[in-house]
Order: structure tokens, then sequence, then C-alpha cells
């Protein structure tokens, strides 16, 4: 599968995106994808083999805030920041039809393309795939509860707010 690896530009830093385009000559429908705070934008290939590119749709995948190549930014309140860079790179691209940009998120992605639907109406995408994104209570998890939480998930969220392993012991809301 053809791979085009993209700097997209957020807040006078890059970061980088991986762009795949299907056969054709477009202009191609395309989907902005990330995934959580453990799964990288590369675990997104095989939807576009098996689902996007045999309809001619191309797929744009970042990882979220605080991971991958956007570990130059960290989770804050306005999560949706790199996503809607991505949105407006893939608008720029040639061979992608502006119009017909979309944004997909899953569990950390699922929040900044929820919030992405709520905060940013101008961008008029084409469309939003909100999918198990955490966006209020789970950040108000009261400590005997978080207490429970494997180290692992706790350490995830951890990095992706800009805190170190084991700072923040248990931190009240993300």
């Amino acid at each position: 599968v053809p791979l085009t690896t993209v700097a997209i530009s957020h807040d006078d830093k890059t970061f980088r995106g991986n762009l795949h385009m299907p056969v054709g000559e477009g202009p191609f429908p395309l989907v902005v994808v990330s995934y959580g705070s453990d799964v990288s934008k590369e675990e997104a290939l095989p939807f576009f083999e098996k689902e996007l590119a045999i309809r001619g749709i191309a797929m744009l995948t970042i990882d979220v805030a605080g991971m991958g190549d956007s570990r130059g930014f960290i989770t804050t309140p306005d999560s949706e920041k790199l996503h809607a860079a991505a949105a407006i790179h893939a608008r720029s691209l040639p061979k992608v039809d502006a119009r017909n940009v979309f944004v997909m998120g899953a569990s950390f992605g699922g929040l900044s393309a929820g919030r992405l639907f709520l905060a940013r109406p101008e961008l008029n995408l084409a469309g939003i795939v909100f999918t198990c994104g955490p966006m209020h209570q789970p950040f108000m998890i009261p400590p005997p509860v978080m207490a429970r939480l494997p180290v692992f998930t706790l350490d995830g969220v951890r990095t992706r707010v800009g805190l170190g392993q084991g700072e923040g012991e248990r931190p009240a809301h993300v």
C-alpha cells in the first residue's frame, strides 16, 4: 500500500501523519483517523486496505497528542487541535475532495472527534465518526475507583496529559 508521510503544522510545531491514497486520479473523499492512547496510527493500515481503498476513500492517520509522532503535544481541554489541523491540511492535498473530509476517532481519538464536532463547526466537515471516546464522566472517576485501574492505563493517561511516570499519583481529573 503506498504511504506518504506528511508534516502537519499546529501552534508553530509540526507532527507527522500517514497518508494512504487509493488507486486512481481522484478527487477522493478522505477520512482523518486516530485511535486511543495506546494504539498508533500505523495500526489503521488494515482498515484502509479492507474498507477504504476498495471504496475509493483516502485516509490520513495521526497519533493522539502525547504519543508517537504527536508526542510533542499533550492532551489539553482543546484535545481536538491536532485533528482540526489534520482536517485542514487534508483539504490542501492534491487528489483529495476538500468537500468530503471526515474525521474518525476511537477511544482518546474519539474524545478528539467528539470535541471537533462540538467545538469546531466552522470546519464544515462532511462527517464525524465517534467511537467509545471518554467525554466527561471518565475524567471524574473518584479516587477509590481510580485506585483499581491498571497501572498501564494510568501511565498512558499520565503521558498523554504531560505527566511523567509516577507524577500526579492519582489524578482527580484529566
